[in-house]
């Protein structure tokens, strides 16, 4: 009996995942059926949806979010007492994920140089995708999808939900960070996307125990995507020659990320009672 109620625990760890891809494949049927229906004879459907892409993105990350928040919330968050979020989040805190997502996202940069040589054609492919969905365009509805709906839908998805799952069927946090991490690259649906996104979520997923507020990483997340969206304009202000660009990244990355990473090992919060983080089943 035990038996199979851990073999149900753990298969129940990548259902958020499952339900999110369904929910996205159900949106972008639902809206090509509306655009076929809406001109039958002239309408390329396709070419109709790729050319407002950031709305139905931004769409389906709000349906994304009031479902899994209805989610997290009747199962987690209405049973969860914590101390109020200025009395575990201060200055320094702020000045540590400012540095902390400065320091990822210098490491993201060299593993993206690192895969443009090292596998070329799947650094081409996500180039390809980048530029047929326009994320890499810079528009007021592109940047509220990156830097808002990404971080409040991705953590009670990946942080929240599927963190819950995971440390109930594990037990241990840190095997179940490594299992949201990786389920949170497999949602992104490219090997380069998605294997950075598996050590983002690794550091998403030890902040989020560490505070024990989704709060914490859906800021990371936030300040990281910032970066990620104008992180190379900012680069592009510095004086740098191209052969000093990765030492300095290097640089600056790794000290910086290593040096966060044991400042909030030392950080101590206690735990929301009923003990939110624990995966222990909340009656």
């Amino acid at each position: 009996m035990k038996v199979l109620k851990k073999t149900g625990q753990i298969l129940l760890c990548p259902l958020p995942l499952l339900l999110t891809l369904l929910l996205q494949v159900t949106v972008v049927f639902v809206v090509m059926i509306a655009l076929t229906f809406r001109d039958p004879w002239n309408a390329d459907p396709y070419t109709l949806f790729m050319e407002r892409y950031d709305i139905y993105m931004l769409l389906t990350q709000v349906i994304t979010f009031l479902l899994f928040f209805l989610w997290y919330f009747l199962a987690y968050g209405r049973k969860r007492s914590a101390p109020p979020l200025y009395r575990v989040f201060h200055g320094k805190d702020l000045g540590v994920f400012v540095l902390l997502s400065i320091g990822i996202y210098s490491l993201t940069t060299i593993y993206m140089g690192l895969s443009s040589v090292v596998t070329p054609d799947l650094m081409e492919e996500y180039q390809t995708l980048v530029e047929e969905t326009g994320l890499g365009d810079l528009t007021f509805l592109s940047t509220l999808s990156t830097l808002l709906m990404a971080p409040l839908s991705e953590e009670i998805i990946f942080r929240g939900i599927t963190m819950n799952l995971s440390k109930k069927a594990f037990r241990y946090f840190w095997l179940a960070n490594i299992i949201q991490a990786v389920l949170f690259g497999i949602a992104h649906m490219n090997w380069i996307q998605g294997s950075y996104a598996f050590f983002l979520g690794l550091a998403l997923g030890y902040v989020c125990e560490t505070y024990h507020y989704l709060f914490a990483g859906m800021l990371l997340h936030l300040l990281y995507n910032f970066m990620g969206t104008y992180g190379a304009s900012l680069l592009s202000l510095l004086p740098l020659p191209d052969l000093a660009f990765y030492p300095f990244m290097l640089a600056v990355g790794l000290p910086a990320t290593i040096f966060c990473l044991l400042w909030l090992r030392k950080k101590k919060n206690p735990p929301p009672s009923p003990a939110y983080w624990t995966g222990e089943p909340m009656d």
